[in-house]
């Protein structure tokens, strides 16, 4: 409801905030959730011929994070990368997807 969204909105805000005063902070944005198991759909249309890459619309993808992620373009958040799939299921990425935060996260923890 709007009345849930904007106490954890703010509430997140918040312990945010409190966590990054006494440290460095870091968010990551969430990895958009696919709505069915993206290697099954993947093995599927392979079998049958069928063309196309995994994807789910920008249009769900803000309406449930309102956020942009590097796995997606203007149009669409992809399930796969190069013909691999980069979750496991629907939800959660895949040991190949993981390996592409990799980078992310070593600019961060990389110790200068």
């Amino acid at each position: 409801s709007p009345d849930f969204l904007k106490v954890f909105k703010d509430r997140s805000i918040n312990t945010i905030c409190e966590l990054a005063s006494g440290r460095k902070l870091y968010l990551v944005r969430p990895i958009p959730e696919m709505k069915f198991s993206v290697p099954q759909v993947m093995a599927r249309h392979k079998m049958m011929g069928i063309e196309g890459r995994v994807s789910i619309s920008m249009d769900e993808y803000k309406s449930r994070h309102q956020f942009i992620l590097d796995l997606c373009d203007e149009d669409s958040c992809y399930g796969d990368l190069n013909g691999r799939p980069l979750y496991s299921d629907d939800d959660h990425l895949s040991e190949f997807g993981n390996k592409l935060l990799v980078p992310m996260f070593s600019k961060i923890f990389t110790k200068k």
